[in-house]
């Protein structure tokens, strides 16, 4: 019984469960849910014509999400949908991900060891002891890392990198982003003023002072003291283990992704192109 008025007809054999999951992501897509596009989870393994097997969409149980969170605003953005393949549009990023300088790694540590050690105390934000055990997991791992790999210096370098506008609009984002309820863990509205010195150090370094820059408190100081609150919460750990910054827009815009290939390029589709920064949306 269609009762969403969506023009789909299936007329063929269920020969399988992953055939169920196949017509329910089919489903999805077709009423402006692009959750299918991202979830990260078991591929099916569908039957061709010869009784072949092939890899098609992930395995998805429940596509309850909310439509004004998960909304495909360019439905026109994806053609055709078959079992082999998806016909979409796709945002290539040619750019790859970059190293960290010296220079900005070196910046990084030096502020990094003017910061308050961290405290056990809970979270600003988060409730849930369910989030601070991912945490710590993501921490452990980390520390068992390559050598040479240092987290919160390798986050800040790279967001140093990324420029001085970017860093006033990172909380903002997060934010925003972290009140969409598919976001458990907590949100990032907190304001430490313990990081007061280490954001006048780094205003400082984009040559931003009181002295020469009108309404400095609120349109750099404060904006800066909420950005090392946020890029210092361990909270951040298990959405990225490799931070590098990546030139999304030929005008200078960045963002931070993890580590790929130097033989890759990132492709992503347009019809997830708006997603907040906790939904993975992105192929290599």
């Amino acid at each position: 019984m269609n009762t969403a008025g969506i023009p789909l007809v299936f007329t063929g054999a269920i020969q399988s469960r992953d055939d169920i999951h196949y017509i329910s992501s089919l489903i999805a897509l077709a009423s402006g849910d692009f959750k299918p596009l991202v979830i990260v989870t078991q591929s099916l393994r569908m039957q061709d014509r010869s009784g072949g097997e092939f890899v098609s969409l992930g395995e998805s149980a429940d596509f309850r999400s909310r439509r004004s969170e998960y909304c495909n605003s360019l439905p026109e953005s994806i053609s055709r949908v078959t079992t082999e393949y998806i016909e979409l549009d796709l945002l290539l990023v040619k750019a790859r991900p970059l190293s960290i300088s010296k220079q900005c790694m070196q910046k990084a540590h030096s502020i990094l060891e003017k910061c308050t050690p961290r405290s056990k105390a809970p979270r600003p934000g988060v409730q849930d002891p369910y989030t601070d055990r991912l945490v710590e997991q993501a921490i452990g791992l980390m520390n068992k890392g390559p050598v040479g790999l240092e987290w919160s210096r390798s986050i800040l370098g790279s967001a140093i990198e990324c420029g001085i506008d970017w860093i006033r609009r990172f909380p903002d984002v997060l934010e925003k982003d972290a009140n969409l309820e598919a976001w458990t863990h907590g949100t990032f509205k907190s304001f430490n003023p313990v990081f007061t010195e280490a954001a006048t150090d780094l205003l400082s370094h984009f040559g931003i002072t009181n002295e020469n820059s009108p309404e400095f408190d609120n349109k750099f100081l404060h904006p800066t003291i909420r950005f090392f609150t946020c890029i210092t919460d361990d909270r951040l750990r298990f959405l990225v283990q490799l931070p590098r910054r990546i030139q999304t827009r030929a005008s200078g815009d960045f963002s931070i992704t993890g580590r790929i290939s130097n033989r890759s390029w990132i492709a992503i589709s347009r019809a997830v192109s708006h997603v907040p920064f906790f939904q993975q949306g992105m192929s290599h």
